[in-house]
């Protein structure tokens, strides 16, 4: 059954994806940054109105965790009071409404992986406002779903794996943080269990199948690595692609300055929502980093999102 379904941040890593996988099956519409402007709700509203969506997936975030320090105003309104009234939307409409979170809803002193059950105990403005964005959401809708996300990567945008890779060639030592566990995991990844959980709904049932399945899950590959190991391994890569050998050397730092240190999201997806554990199959994201390109189709991506944002992309991006 084809869908009407409200996408937001779709100059986003997970907003892209989400699209490509998406659009052949459904009816796909897009907001970015200049349609969810919080102080003209009313014209957002009246675009979301005239979607009369199935389904809102809200991929739009403010992710710039260090400056969330000086900006928690900010971060709080687009993290928690923008998710809030698209929540709000939905349930106005007897829509659906998926949202993404993230793994600094967590402290990180656990030193094994997260699992959907722990309870949050956010450590900086960041984690907070997104914290804030799930309690709101369980309170104003009733058909959600909240998936956590961490070390999402993709083929386009300013994001780690493409810094790495320029930085190769412009330097033979770089300092890459080593104290901070992950999993990094495709936004393809994302997109395609996204659908897979829309799929699942009985034709014409997808509000009530979402209410039934409402709660919080955990998409990420399994296994985990560190940045300085990601980094590593990017390196080894790029050195295989390229005629010459490469001479990059990495030196591990500890930078664990409100952020997260230890802990990492287990791939924990079927909880209550995907019902078949056969398809709880999620790749290690060596496996990944691993394929060949041409293995990859469009959808398909091979970098990682990290932090370092341009100012004018961290407003309405992509979660991690």
């Amino acid at each position: 059954m084809t869908l009407r379904i409200v996408v937001t941040g779709k100059t986003g890593q997970v907003g892209k994806a989400l699209c490509a996988r998406l659009k052949g099956d459904h009816k796909v519409i897009t907001l970015g940054r200049n349609d969810l402007d919080l102080e003209t709700w009313e014209i957002t509203s009246s675009l979301i109105d005239a979607c009369v969506p199935d389904l809102i997936i809200n991929a739009a975030a403010y992710t710039d965790v260090e400056k969330a320090e000086d900006e928690e105003d900010i971060a709080y309104r687009i993290n928690t009071e923008l998710p809030e009234r698209l929540a709000k939307q939905a349930n106005r409409h007897n829509a659906g409404f998926i949202h993404f979170s993230t793994d600094y809803v967590f402290d990180g002193t656990k030193l094994e992986s997260y699992i959907e059950t722990d309870i949050p105990n956010p450590i900086n403005a960041y984690g907070r406002s997104k914290l804030g964005a799930e309690q709101k959401i369980t309170a104003s809708c009733d058909a959600w779903i909240i998936a956590r996300l961490s070390w999402v990567y993709a083929e386009t945008g300013k994001n780690f794996l493409n810094t790495m890779i320029s930085l190769f060639t412009k330097q033979q030592t770089l300092k890459v943080v080593a104290d901070q566990s992950g999993a990094p995991t495709p936004a393809s990844v994302i997109a395609d269990i996204v659908a897979r959980i829309i799929d699942q709904a009985p034709p014409g049932q997808l509000q009530s199948y979402l209410t039934e399945h409402s709660g919080i899950l955990h998409i990420a590959c399994r296994g985990h690595t560190s940045w300085w190991e990601f980094a590593k391994k990017i390196a080894d890569l790029d050195a295989e692609n390229t005629d010459e050998e490469s001479e990059d050397e990495l030196e591990d730092v500890d930078k664990s300055l409100k952020s997260k240190v230890g802990g990492y999201l287990k791939d924990g997806f079927i909880v209550d929502v995907v019902e078949d554990e056969s398809d709880n199959d999620m790749p290690d994201e060596n496996e990944i980093l691993e394929l060949p390109e041409e293995d990859y189709s469009d959808e398909e991506y091979l970098s990682d999102m990290g932090s370092e944002l341009e100012e004018e992309d961290y407003y309405y991006s992509d979660s991690d």
